[in-house]
């Protein structure tokens, strides 16, 4: 019997390259062939010349098959799956395993080929998640991350992602909210604040407050505005004379929301007819007049005393200003006072 011409001296069992005992080149499993598939059938030893009952054998035994191999001494070993077929004069692997690819046929995770990169893979302390670049290298994605990525950063997880729209318009939206609530806050406190002065203006103003001699006449208490108690409200004590104390307080005029800082000068209970009638007197000349330096007099409460209620000064009595200010008052500053209650009186002397 004779043996395959891939048997090596050493005989075989049988006819066939399956039947050798030992292998004259490379045994494939347990059939000797003379070369691996190392280059896609072109062989990693030379050829040796043989006939064609021989090439037929080789196709029988699957020598010329699609698959790329390693040669591991003299045993040809295929390589991994996930390994890139070389399709010129390449090798596919250096060995077993998906570590030892030259080039893989997916994605590459470390040393090793992958099908694709891990998406949620247990680790060792928690769930590994990677995305692959465009070289098809798995990187790891931000530590953050619960549900996958496409990036490095922190916004380029999947579920951050998937929020950012939401997120986006919730931003927008409450912003919106926000101006419409100032804009409508501030609208409403501007109306609020033009229909107060529109109420001061009306009590205020010296057309509503008609003078007491308009065509030259003596005063007429008729055209003095008459006060509520109810309307007046005082705070606190601003200071006392000979005829009364004046305080400082608040004014509501009936039917009005509007709240105006009066000063409220009260006769004393004491006083006797003639100090009544000097202070209405007084009463009818500061109605009687206007001057930009004299304090109007807005209206007059009858009851239970006589009270002259007037514009309310926001800086207090001036003697007082100047003693506590005194070193900071400079003479100019002094002077224009002087003059300006030089005016006023020159105005009540031909009235008093």
């Amino acid at each position: 019997m004779v043996c395959d011409p891939l048997c090596s001296d050493a005989g075989c069992w049988g006819p066939g390259p399956d039947q050798c005992l030992s292998c004259h080149f490379f045994s494939r499993g347990r059939t000797c062939v003379d070369t691996c598939n190392l280059y896609g059938g072109v062989s990693g030893s030379k050829p040796r010349t043989a006939s064609r009952s021989f090439l037929v054998e080789k196709r029988e035994v699957g020598l010329e098959r699609d698959v790329r191999e390693f040669a591991n001494g003299s045993m040809c070993l295929e390589c991994d799956p996930q390994c890139e077929k070389a399709e010129d004069e390449s090798l596919t692997c250096t060995g077993p395993g998906p570590d030892h690819c030259v080039k893989c046929r997916h994605f590459k995770d470390g040393p090793n080929c992958v099908e694709k990169c891990p998406d949620g893979v247990q680790g060792a302390n928690s769930f590994i998640f990677k995305y692959a670049e465009a070289n098809n290298e798995c990187h790891p994605c931000h530590a953050n991350c619960t549900q996958g990525c496409l990036g490095p950063r922190l916004q380029d997880c999947i579920g951050i992602m998937d929020r950012t729209p939401l997120i986006a318009a919730g931003v927008i939206g409450g912003l919106f909210v926000v101006v419409i609530v100032a804009l409508s806050v501030a609208v409403s406190l501007r109306r609020k604040n033009i229909k107060k002065k529109r109420a001061l203006r009306r009590f205020l103003e010296t057309e509503l407050v008609e003078p007491l001699t308009p065509s030259g006449t003596s005063p007429n208490q008729a055209q003095l505005r008459i006060l509520k108690e109810t309307e007046l409200k005082r705070v606190k004590i601003l200071g006392s004379g000979a005829f009364g104390t004046v305080y400082k307080g608040i004014w509501v005029p009936e039917g009005e929301t509007v709240k105006i800082p009066v000063a409220i000068k009260i006769l004393n209970e004491a006083t006797g007819p003639k100090a009544n009638m000097e202070f209405m007197d007084e009463a009818l000349i500061m109605a009687s007049m206007e001057h930009p330096h004299l304090v109007r007099l807005l209206g007059v409460c009858l009851s239970p005393t006589i009270q002259l209620v007037t514009q309310l000064m926001p800086h207090g009595c001036l003697l007082d200003y100047v003693h506590e200010h005194k070193d900071n008052i400079g003479s100019q500053l002094l002077l224009n006072w002087c003059v300006q209650i030089a005016k006023v009186r020159m105005r009540l002397a031909p009235v008093g």
